[in-house]
């Protein structure tokens, strides 16, 4: 291996460590909005429980 190959190695390994240590943040970040679509979603059903639809055509 010549100097080059190994430099880019390096290189390479430190952009997929910086990557993954972006993960954890970004799945957390994902969660949140899941969960705050959740409650949305549970808000809206009941918001519309008990309320006639208005598929009559009016």
């Amino acid at each position: 291996m010549t100097m080059t190959n190994i430099l880019a190695a390096i290189g390479g390994i430190s952009i997929v460590l910086n990557a993954a240590a972006r993960i954890p943040g970004a799945a957390a970040a994902v969660l949140r909005a899941l969960g705050e679509t959740v409650c949305a979603w549970k808000d809206l059903r009941a918001g519309s429980v008990g309320r006639p639809s208005s598929d009559d055509g009016e």
